[in-house]
């Protein structure tokens, strides 16, 4: 439980999940954040008054997962859903370290600011297993105090050559050891902001050290993983440790966890490189290293999630869809089945139903009564044998795409009022073209197009917000949406 603002102040509840934080001061308004490995994150904004405050009951829902690639389809008179089963995912450790154990401290022995980096490019985060999981929880350790503040930061989008860390999408200030026991151990910091391991761009953790004297900064034995475990931001300037120092060929002690990792794909990603010859020019203030063999290190940590995730069974829904292709509310879906415990369902009132579109919904059960997040299939128009009038929009339209959040695929809809060349692209947040859906001869009508998440060649795409556009002779509009997994 933290509590950030005017003052920021933290603590941790207890088995029972009671809590009470410290004072701070009235009259300003703190973001309280909430975190537990294996569980979704909360945050809500709280407005301090001068007297004490029961924030109540704060309900964190267990992390669950979706089933997968929904489809429906008609087979006479019924309608059969069929999905794929969730991917669990585990809790992995991960980092350019050669041992938990740290064998030096690093330092100026006078005060100074540093920042201390472990970057992670595309093939080394495939390699790791971790891409598209949930970045939980990083850890560093200290050699020994003489801090005064402390601060994590993340960034993506980096590169090297030379070294840019790319946007720093990530800062959290983090509260400064002042026992002795904290030295030599690995110090956690959940993040209170949700964050995606990325797919396709490179991944910088780091910590923020303002250093009042020592040598604090620990280290492990080596050997370094060149330009990866051992970057520095210091004096305004990226380096490499072992351009800072004699002797400094070791990599900084800093880890990091993702949550729900599907394991080392390979699509898109070459062999990784764990070391990369950067020349860096040498500060002119050099750093130097302590041993630490004189201080009884130890390894402990907080233990990952190991709560127990067990898939029961299935609950299958149908809802009606409208003109843009928009699912009715939640309250209005018609349970078609639960406890399924296989991977198909069929509808059998399907032949009943009124004209229109609709689509069909698939929620996964977990232990505890845990429903995932729904899982929508392709929009399903319930038609007749017999021959229907084809309809004309009356305007040219590009309809919003369903789902929206989506994982892994999407609808786009979009109308024509006359004969025309149409095209639908999809471009990044940087304006970038990912993929061509459509660029053909379109007679008038109503048509659809699914983007399942993949590049020109192929390749799945990151997370984020991504916008979808139609072009014809005389109509140009764009639309957005939000890729999630």
């Amino acid at each position: 439980m933290k509590l950030e603002g005017y003052v920021d102040v933290q603590t941790t509840t207890n088995a029972q999940g009671l809590f009470s934080l410290p004072p701070v001061f009235g009259g300003f308004t703190y973001k309280l954040t909430i975190a537990k490995l294996g569980y979704e994150f909360q945050a809500k904004d709280v407005s301090v008054v001068d007297s004490n405050i029961n924030l109540g009951d704060i309900i964190l829902q267990e992390r669950s997962f979706p089933p997968r690639n929904v489809v429906a389809t008609t087979v006479s008179n019924n309608a059969v859903i069929t999905w794929e089963e969730p991917i669990l995912g585990d809790d992995v450790w991960f980092s350019h370290i050669t041992s938990n154990i740290p064998l030096q401290g690093i330092g100026t022995g006078e005060a100074t600011q540093f920042t201390k980096v472990q970057r992670f490019t595309p093939a080394q985060l495939d390699a790791f297993g971790i891409t598209g999981a949930i970045l939980a929880r990083a850890s560093f350790m200290l050699a020994e105090l003489g801090i005064s503040t402390i601060q994590m930061r993340i960034w993506t989008g980096g590169s090297a050559a030379p070294f840019n860390p790319g946007t720093l999408i990530h800062t959290q200030n983090v509260p400064v050891p002042t026992n002795d026991g904290m030295i030599g151990r690995w110090i956690d910091v959940d993040l209170n902001q949700e964050i995606t391991i990325p797919k396709t761009e490179e991944l910088w953790i780091g910590f923020n050290f303002n250093v009042i004297t020592g040598h604090p900064l620990a280290t492990d034995s080596g050997p370094m993983r060149l330009g990866f475990g051992n970057l520095v931001f210091w004096e305004g300037a990226w380096y490499t440790l072992n351009n800072l120092g004699t002797g400094l060929t070791q990599n900084w002690m800093i880890r990091a966890m993702a949550q729900g990792a599907m394991g080392p794909l390979t699509i898109g990603n070459s062999t990784p490189v764990w070391n990369e010859d950067i020349s860096t020019e040498t500060a002119n203030l050099k750093l130097s290293a302590k041993e630490l063999n004189n201080i009884n290190m130890t390894t402990s940590s907080t233990p990952p999630y190991t709560g127990v995730r067990v898939l029961e069974n299935y609950s299958v829904y149908r809802a009606t869809v409208d003109a843009e292709g928009n699912p009715a509310a939640e309250n209005t879906w018609v349970n078609i089945d639960r406890g399924v415990t296989g991977l198909t369902a069929t509808d059998t009132g399907w032949g009943a139903l009124d004209y229109g579109d609709f689509v069909y919904i698939v929620k996964a059960m977990f232990t505890n009564n845990n429903l995932s997040a729904p899982a929508f299939s392709n929009i399903l128009a319930w038609t007749t044998d017999e021959v229907e009038e084809v309809v004309v929009p009356l305007v040219t339209n590009l309809g919003v795409n369903f789902p929206n959040p989506f994982n892994p695929s999407t609808t786009i809809r979009f109308d024509l009022a006359k004969n025309d060349y149409v095209q639908i692209d999809v471009f990044n947040i940087r304006g970038q073209r990912v993929k061509t859906l459509i660029n053909e001869y379109h007679e008038a009508g109503r048509f659809s197009v699914e983007w399942n998440g993949t590049d020109e060649n192929g390749r799945q795409v990151g997370s984020g917000v991504y916008f979808y556009q139609m072009r014809t002779s005389d109509h140009l509009e764009t639309r957005r949406m939000l890729l999630m997994k």
